[in-house]
């Protein structure tokens, strides 16, 4: 026989803030465009907790947790936008928080026991503001700054704990954290960014603890 404790979660957002071709806008502050996926799990719950005892062949716990953001901002083309001195923003970013705990306690004879987890996680963050035709330039001018970028911020604990005793012959443990974060910040041809501050376009290296 078997024992076993299974936990999935698989969540996919996608967020978007654009502005239209053509449109504009004028600010006496300043502009911002942002999206933003913000994942959290946190505390010190257990995901999947599992126990067995006597003669049992094989014995197990186990999470996965699968997690896709995708994250836009869209300027469209041939805008024309003026503002103050709070600038022109434009931002995408994801950010996750995640605490994953699964335990296994087993006893008796047991053929194997093992315990699992794991997180997957993609985010897709990026900033575009579309190419304009050549007799239509797009205007970005500002009497503060111009920053255009995408970040992603990850707080992640994935925990595996098996305990054994008595004759069970194995105890195996796997926590697996694996993050994939794919970003652009692109300006398109044919747009003009005046600023009496500073112009940045980034994309910022992703920050994991």
């Amino acid at each position: 026989g078997a024992s076993a404790s299974v936990a999935r979660n698989d969540f996919t957002s996608d967020v978007t803030a654009s502005i239209g071709d053509g449109a504009g806008l004028f600010a006496s502050g300043g502009l911002t465009a942002t999206a933003s996926n913000a994942f959290t799990r946190i505390g010190t719950d257990i995901s999947a907790n599992a126990a067995a005892g006597g003669g049992i062949n094989g014995a197990g716990a186990s999470s996965q947790t699968d997690i896709t953001g995708n994250t836009h901002v869209l300027f469209g083309a041939n805008m024309t936008v003026s503002t103050g001195t709070d600038g022109i923003t434009a931002l995408a970013y994801s950010t996750l928080n995640f605490a994953d705990y699964v335990t296994l306690n087993t006893g008796g004879v047991i053929q194997g026991a093992g315990v699992e987890s794991k997180l997957f996680a993609t985010f897709n963050n990026d900033v575009t503001v579309a190419g304009s035709d050549a007799n239509a330039i797009g205007q970005f001018v500002t009497q503060g700054a111009i920053n255009i970028g995408t970040f992603a911020q990850v707080n992640a604990v994935s925990n595996a704990t098996v305990s054994t005793y008595g004759l069970a012959s194995v105890g195996d443990s796997v926590s697996e954290i694996d993050l994939k974060v794919n970003q652009t910040a692109i300006v398109g041809t044919n747009n003009t960014l005046l600023a009496v501050g500073n112009v940045l376009l980034a994309e910022l290296k992703p920050q994991c603890e």
